[in-house]
């Protein structure tokens, strides 16, 4: 009997064992998993704030620019903005260099194109469609197209005489080469102050020197560098990040408003989104070295 309560004891501990082993295989997975949400509970709380710091930053810059205490938007990098713990940071935003689809006359529209490696005729016509789509008569221009002309083309489809809504929709332009589109996106936008895109981020953009481009003698610099006016747009990206940890990722929005000149509300959004960081020009996107 001595023997076998013996061998029933043993047999109790290695159980036991197991049992401890399991149990604090479960306690660790379980502490494990805590950890996990902890650090995720903790990253959506920064996204979060970061985001919603970057958020205020806008705000005190866009009243900063609209009562002049900035001076010039792109003085706006000297501007110091911190709250609930994270500092923000400010710059002009690329949109505010971008060509304006609704805002660019028919000859920076046409140099654009050849810029991008579209032939005189062809660039000619494109720009001439571009302006038809956004005026509200029915006149075409010559090699222009207005509704009718979408009309026959596409089943019946009556289309533009209206102002872009969206850069995307220049692939709606009667026409208009998929290729070309997607090159020229990169520069377009609808938030603009100017018709005229900045020759440094088409340098940025494309690699390419704007002076060896016909359009050269059309771009025009700093057009986001005028003081504030009623009417004037200005886009202003706040970058946040947390002050006492600043290599953890912060958040960023580009926020786009007006300039109103009324006392009691002298500015007003027109859009705030994140930015993206801009698309690698491929080998579709070729610029003619030609000029």
């Amino acid at each position: 009997m001595t023997d076998r309560k013996q061998r029933q004891r043993g047999a109790a501990l290695v159980i036991v064992l197991w049992v401890a082993l399991l149990l604090s295989a479960a306690l660790a997975v379980a502490l494990a998993s805590a950890r996990i949400e902890a650090r995720i509970s903790a990253a959506r709380e920064n996204a979060f704030l970061s985001r919603q710091a970057a958020a205020d930053g806008l705000e005190y810059a866009a009243q900063a620019i609209s009562s002049g205490r900035s001076g010039r938007i792109d003085g706006i990098s000297t501007l110091e903005f911190s709250i609930n713990g994270y500092e923000v940071s400010f710059s002009p935003a690329e949109e505010s260099e971008k060509l304006d689809i609704n805002l660019a006359s028919e000859k920076v529209l046409a140099d654009f194109f050849r810029f991008l490696g579209g032939d005189e005729d062809n660039a000619t016509k494109l720009a001439a469609r571009v302006a038809d789509w956004r005026d509200a008569d029915d006149l075409a221009r010559p090699n222009g197209a207005e509704r009718r002309d979408y009309a026959a083309a596409r089943n019946g489809e009556r289309v533009g005489n209206r102002l872009f809504y969206s850069a995307d929709e220049l692939s709606l332009v009667l026409g208009m080469p998929q290729t070309l589109t997607k090159c020229a996106m990169l520069a377009l936008t609808v938030f603009g102050d100017g018709g005229a895109p900045s020759s440094a981020l088409l340098t940025k953009l494309y690699n390419r020197d704007m002076q060896r481009s016909a359009a050269s003698s059309s771009v025009q610099l700093g057009t986001a560098s005028r003081s504030a006016a009623a009417g004037r747009r200005y886009a202003i990206t706040a970058s946040a990040k947390k002050t006492d940890n600043p290599g953890q990722r912060g958040a960023a929005l580009t926020g786009v408003f007006r300039i109103t000149g009324a006392q009691t509300k002298p500015y007003e959004w027109i859009v705030q989104f994140e930015p993206n960081e801009n698309s690698s020009v491929g080998d579709w996107c070729k610029a003619d070295e030609s000029g």
